[in-house]
């Protein structure tokens, strides 16, 4: 800012008014930039939180959905489903 300062001083009154001018807004503008951007991230954190709360209910109710699966067909099952359609002997 101090290099700025010194080189408006050589240089016509209004533009050195323009060029602060335009710099005051473009200060502004990153500010609204910076906080919209963390905004931004806070929402993001908290969908992203929400959405590991949900993996952690679904993986707790699969491990107990596989525990309890009376209806899994396993080896022994399908063989004697297959005897008592006369298949196998």
């Amino acid at each position: 800012m101090k290099k700025l300062n010194a080189m408006l001083a050589n240089v016509d009154p209004k533009v050195a008014e323009a060029i602060q001018e335009a710099m005051r807004v473009i200060d502004l503008e990153s500010g609204n930039q910076v906080t919209a951007n963390a905004n931004m991230i806070k929402t993001l954190m908290s969908e992203i939180d929400a959405l590991k709360t949900r993996i952690v209910e679904l993986e707790a109710a699969g491990r107990h959905g596989a525990s309890d699966d009376k209806y899994g067909l396993t080896k022994a099952k399908l063989i004697r489903l297959m005897k008592d359609m006369g298949y196998y002997d």
